[in-house]
């Protein structure tokens, strides 16, 4: 649990520190027509993780699977960048930030959140909410994932402000 718990610290710190580095302009503006901008793609992240905030704090069924084996299923599943998922509308941005800094404070606040849930173990089977995608996943199998979804979104927006 602690290499989980050191690598979500490590992949928060990175993200917001490349976050950090756009213009306000960068993350406000739609930088390509019909494509969402930085900041709603960053609500999405965060209306997404917030998801998993609620599923870690809920009861799971024991159950210990390899971590590797299923993240490797979803980074393949993921890897994609032109590839549409949709989670549902209500995973759509719908403009609950003002701006960048509005959105890094919650988001903060909610990636500690899951990083105390995750002291809970990470080894319960979340039955509440299957992924639309990956199916029933454990409480360590949705911050991997968490992860890999902010990854496919972070490497979106990296290619839309280069």
């Amino acid at each position: 649990m602690k290499e989980l718990v050191d690598e979500w610290t490590a992949h928060t710190g990175a993200m917001v520190t490349w976050l950090d580095s756009l213009s306000p302009s960068q993350v406000t503006e739609r930088l390509i027509p019909d494509k969402w901008s930085v900041l709603e793609h960053l609500e999405h992240l965060f209306v997404s993780e917030k998801g998993t905030s609620r599923l870690m704090s809920m009861p799971a069924e024991p159950l210990e699977r390899d971590l590797a084996t299923t993240r490797q299923r979803m980074a393949g599943g993921l890897a994609d960048l032109n590839t549409k998922y949709s989670g549902g509308n209500s995973l759509d941005p719908k403009g609950r930030f003002q701006d960048y800094a509005e959105w890094r404070a919650a988001f903060l606040a909610n990636r500690s959140t899951l990083i105390e849930a995750l002291s809970l173990g990470t080894d319960g089977l979340c039955t509440f909410y299957p992924h639309p995608y990956f199916g029933q996943l454990n409480r360590q199998e949705w911050v991997a994932f968490s992860m890999l979804h902010a990854d496919r979104h972070l490497a979106q927006m990296r290619a839309m402000v280069s």
